[in-house]
């Protein structure tokens, strides 16, 4: 066994525990589960970092069909017009896909290829995949997960697709229904070009439950194309398969749907019409097993006796043979994700079961290559993998008995599996050379869909997390890959962020589910992006200058990075600690927005900071992790095991001092002189949500008493503001909740932001959409859509602004980065900021008699002081002070009703502000 010792995690395989001291009462998956994307209540998966984001605290579980029943909402919500809205442009990447279930080659004309996303919506090129054009509306649906084409003469023009990505939509034991779930099927009549959703599978009640009729999650679709009269389509769904003969008009439910539920599904019909299907087992229940119906209306199980507990199972046909199929599932016994059965059945006669079909066990020729890196603990990157059938499927070569099956890779038979002969020849690859370079060259991992040309046996096209692929011989000995990805720009970007500080750069970057994090310097969409670090893509900064970049991945991992004026690498280490404490699998960090030298991140239970990130050589070592000596925990930070975890924090650009942080159950702190002597002050509202998730908080750059947060779970008031640090907050949710306790289908909200010009615009990114005001009045707030005929109602997951030059950037996780420009603030000038934050001299501190404020102004200015206790009351207020241009002083003599005691300035400026601590000893 070749053995490699290399200690970082990959994409999508490796996740360690993440939120083991979130919700103690979830059992760990069992040991191998823990790296994979399905398991289910797995604390360090992307599943359940979905779950903490959208359950409701109170239910602890998500409401049922949320994801459509937000959109419907969404369609009544107030959409900016165009001589209001911003202008967004999508910057890409261009050149990068993301994570695509759906492909099919137009029969009538093979350079025309139909894709879709998760979450990016339905997409048509017409030139073999060089380009692409999205042809889904912003409005409409953007799960894709299947799509069948009407090959019939004279109906080639019709198109169908399902909706819904079930993997991220159920997690064991809490009925969650994720941001992915979709609202039925959707048909075209143009090739493709523009589509319309069949009415008859929208469910548009969120209170059914799945199994009876609300079709959130389409497996497959398949039609009978041998049936010259009817538009005979079939889907399967969440626990069946579901039967039309007017195309989609109507729907007959013709197998399955018993009480227990059978979580996975699959259909497909032969060139004469004999349909089969499969169904999981569920809740231990004999319910699942392979199916045939030789009219999609009656059915017989012709399960082998071998099979009786899959997961999910796939299948393909024999394209020579009809009579032969193939069957590839994962178990339900399937302990380090390796149990997985394959199996030939040949059809006999009658209604194909006992001697009317036989079959045949190709299981023990599943792949098993000796191949295992050291990852923190040995994984088996030989043996196939579908990561709890995440990534499952197969396909038969339409003039060869070869058949090729997907998992976390692509493996390849040239006796159809009736020996050990399977060629490993796409996903990861066993670099024995260099074990850093685990990609298959020029593919990607996770392997959803493998599609051959109906003319050109030779080539074969690839969909997976990745994106879309083809290799031009699939039967080489060397199998090589294209990338079809230009302009197929369905990336979902986690974090985006660009230069910060004083800057007018056109560099943005992020990190993406499963795509690393990519890099541009260029306004101009079109250009290609550049990779600079693997793995799930987490947050990212920029430095003013950009020395160098800090990016991250899935659970904590950090690398400091150096790249040239074009974005291009030069240079990596990593910063992540040894010993680090736990983090989440899309763990926040904060480089210093005035000091770019320090870096935050939450660290589990409290703030952890790297002072002098510039001190940390880059040394070209990716794998050995930082010594813990760089980092300080900041001990005052620190929060109860009844808070959870720190979720978010930040910063205002004008005073540095200052660190805004919130928890996984809601709790808000401020920790005032982070970088003398912290004082930590709890700022949670007696009417925040009880146990929410704080997804956001951000503070006014140029005012550190003004700050906006988000919970992202269902069911609960999303949006909070205060203009006084804290002491007091005001729901300004306003629209984007159905009802005013936060209740019925608002939207999720992941992230807020002030842009601090005159007026000041705030902006929510949601599970819906990006939404901006002007005006805060309370629950009366009227949020309005942004970019409503561009960017839609895609997940918004993160906003970055830059008040110095006006630019803002968000990150979807549908369609990449869309930026866009308002008009840069004044007061955050260099001079403005730079004076006020280094010219304020607080003497004496401690004092016993009075203190003075010394500074300089400019030119005049309107001054006001004000002083609050630590629980946010206000002590004194100057009232405003008309100051000429010059030096200025501004004292303070206690009355003798004020304690001693700890207190918090806050010296206003115009629209500037100065805030810091001082200690009255009487």
């Amino acid at each position: 066994m070749r053995t490699f010792a290399l200690t970082f995690s990959i994409a999508a395989v490796i996740c360690s525990a993440a939120y083991i001291s979130l919700k103690n009462n979830v059992t760990p998956a069992p040991k191998g589960f823990a790296q994979q994307e399905g398991y289910g209540v797995n604390p360090g998966s992307r599943k359940y970092f979905e779950y903490m984001r959208h359950h409701d605290p109170a239910t602890g579980i998500v409401p049922k069909n949320m994801r459509n029943a937000v959109d419907e909402f969404a369609t009544r919500l107030p959409r900016k017009t165009s001589d209001r809205s911003l202008t967004w442009e999508a910057r890409g990447p261009i050149n990068k896909g993301g994570r695509t279930r759906a492909l099919a080659i137009d029969i009538s004309n093979s350079n025309t290829l139909l894709a879709g996303s998760v979450t990016g919506g339905m997409w048509r090129s017409t030139d073999a995949g060089q380009s692409w054009v999205k042809t889904t509306a912003p409005h409409q649906m953007h799960s894709v997960s299947s799509i069948v084409q009407d090959k019939r003469p004279g109906h080639e023009n019709t198109w169908y697709f399902g909706t819904g990505e079930e993997f991220y939509g159920v997690v064991s034991g809490t009925s969650f229904t994720s941001q992915y779930s979709g609202d039925g099927a959707y048909k075209s009549t143009d090739g493709g070009q523009t589509w319309s959703p069949l009415l008859s599978t929208s469910s548009n009640t969120p209170q059914n439950v799945m199994q009876n009729g609300s079709y959130d999650f389409i497996w497959n679709m398949a039609m009978d194309y041998s049936n010259t009269e009817e538009d005979e389509v079939y889907a399967a769904v969440y626990n069946g398969v579901i039967r039309s003969t007017d195309g989609g008009e109507t729907w007959t439910q013709v197998l399955g749907f018993s009480p227990s539920g059978s979580e996975f599904t699959d259909v497909h019909v032969s060139p004469t019409g004999v349909v089969y299907a499969t169904m999981s087992f569920a809740n231990g229940a004999n319910n699942g097993g392979i199916f045939r119906s030789p009219d999609g209306i009656t059915w017989t199980e012709i399960t082998p006796s071998s099979v009786y507990s899959q997961r999910r199972m796939v299948m393909c046909q024999n394209p020579g043979d009809e009579n032969e199929m193939y069957f590839i599932a994962e178990m339900t016994n399937n302990v380090n994700d390796i149990a997985h059965v394959l199996f030939k059945y040949n059809y006999v006669s009658g209604d194909g079961t006992g001697a009317g079909g036989t079959w045949t066990d190709l299981s023990a020729n599943l792949p098993d290559e000796d191949c295992t890196l050291q990852i923190g603990t040995d994984f088996d990157f030989g043996t196939f993998r579908s990561q709890n059938s995440y990534d499952l499927c197969i396909v038969h070569h339409p003039t060869e008995d070869v058949v090729f099956i997907g998992g976390v890779n692509i493996n390849r038979s040239m006796s159809a599996f009736t020996q050990d002969d399977n060629d490993w020849i796409g996903g990861y690859r066993c670099n024995i050379e260099n074990p850093l370079s685990y990609s298959y060259p020029s593919h990607h991992s996770d392997q959803h869909l493998m599609v051959f040309h109906p003319t050109n046996p030779d080539v074969m096209y690839s969909a997976n997390d990745g994106g879309l692929y083809r290799t031009d011989n699939a039967l080489a000995d060397s199998v090589s890959w294209t990338p079809l990805n230009h302009g197929y720009v369905t990336t979902q970007f986690y974090t985006v962020a660009m230069e910060q500080g004083y800057a007018d750069s056109d560099f943005v970057f992020g990190g993406m589910q499963d795509n690393g994090t990519w890099i541009t310097h260029s306004a101009d969409p079109s250009v290609n992006w550049k990779e600079v670090h693997a793995d799930d893509g987490a947050y990212c900064a920029l430095p003013q200058g950009r020395d160098y970049i800090i990016t991250s991945s899935q659970l904590g991992r950090m690398y400091k990075k150096t790249i040239d004026a074009e974005g291009n690498l030069t240079g990596t280490t990593r910063l992540d600690a040894t010993n680090a404490p736990l983090a989440l699998f899309i763990n926040p960090l904060l480089l210093d927005p005035f000091n770019n030298n320090d870096l935050y991140i939450a660290g589990n239970k409290t703030i952890r900071v790297l002072q002098g990130v510039s001190n940390v050589p880059v040394n070209g070592d990716y794998i050995t992790e930082l010594s813990s000596d760089y980092w300080d925990n900041i001990s005052e930070s620190i929060i109860a095991t009844s808070a959870g975890a720190i979720t978010c924090l930040d910063k205002a650009q004008i005073d540095n001092s200052i660190i805004y942080y919130g928890t996984s159950s809601g709790r808000i702190y401020r920790l005032d002189d982070c970088y003398n002597a912290p004082v930590k002050t709890e700022i949670t509202s007696p009417s925040f949500p009880v146990n929410a998730y704080t997804s956001c908080v951000t503070m006014n750059d140029l005012d550190t008493q003004e700050a906006i947060l988000s919970f992202s779970n269902y069911s609960v008031p999303s949006i909070f503001h205060t203009e006084d640090g804290g002491a007091n907050w005001v729901d300004i949710s306003g629209n984007l909740e159905q009802n005013v306790d936060g209740s019925g289908n608002g939207p999720a909200v992941y992230w807020v932001e002030i842009y601090p010009g005159t007026p000041k615009v705030y902006f929510a990114g949601t599970s819906a959409g990006l939404y901006s005001t002007e005006v805060l009045d309370g629950a009366n707030t009227v949020w309005e859509m942004e970019g409503a005929e561009t960017i839609g109602n895609v997940v918004i997951n993160m906003i970055k602004v830059r008040p110095y030059d006006g630019k803002i950037a968000i990150a979807t996780h549908a369609n990449g980065i869309y930026t866009g420009s308002l008009a840069p603030v004044e007061a955050a000038s260099v001079e403005n900021i730079e004076t006020l934050k280094s010219d304020v001299v607080v003497y004496p501190n401690p004092f016993s008699d009075k203190i003075s404020w010394n500074f300089a102004t400019r030119k005049s200015e309107k001054i006001t002081l004000q002083i609050f206790d630590l629980s946010g009351k206000l002590v004194h207020d100057s009232g405003t002070i008309n100051a000429l241009a010059g030096e200025q002083k501004i004292e303070w003599n206690p009355a003798s009703n004020v304690i001693a005691g700890t207190y918090i300035y806050k010296i206003k400026i115009s629209s500037l502000d100065k805030v810091g601590k001082i200690i009255y000893r009487k």
